[in-house]
């Protein structure tokens, strides 16, 4: 008897290239339910990735951060981004590692986790853009992203 490995799918196997793509057409139109739509399916797989980062260099605190600077961002930058050949996952996830290595700075892995922004003007930042965010998808500000 021969036990058959299935390969455990991605979580971008079962994103549609073309749903996203017609979420952002409308997220250009500021179509709030369809930014929400977008959320919901991009932001587990980005956060994934933030996860894969060398250990512990991204904390939680960061990771949050990141993800509703990233999204906020999105929803300001979606009509430069909106056009037929626009990967829309590849898109927001270089946003999002964008964020990650400006936020880490020259932090190296290895010693330690990343320092949080002890700036106020940092933390101001990071608050602003998680009440954007809940703003957006009409969510109450400190529930889950």
């Amino acid at each position: 008897m021969s036990s058959s490995v299935r390969p455990r799918p991605t979580p971008t196997a079962a994103i549609d290239p073309l749903r996203l793509a017609v979420l952002v057409d409308e997220v250009v139109r500021a179509d709030q339910d369809a930014f929400a739509e977008l959320f919901e399916l991009v932001a587990p797989v980005v956060t994934a990735r933030l996860h894969t980062w060398p250990a512990g260099s991204v904390d939680p605190a960061s990771v949050r951060a990141i993800i509703a600077g990233t999204f906020v961002e999105v929803w300001w930058l979606a009509p430069s981004h909106n056009g037929p050949d626009t990967d829309v996952l590849r898109w927001i996830s270089g946003i999002a590692a964008r964020r990650a290595l400006d936020r880490l700075g020259t932090f190296r892995p290895g010693t330690g986790p990343a320092p949080t922004p002890a700036d106020p003007v940092a933390a101001a930042h990071d608050q602003r853009a998680e009440m954007t965010l809940s703003n957006l998808l009409r969510r109450p500000r400190g529930g889950s992203l």
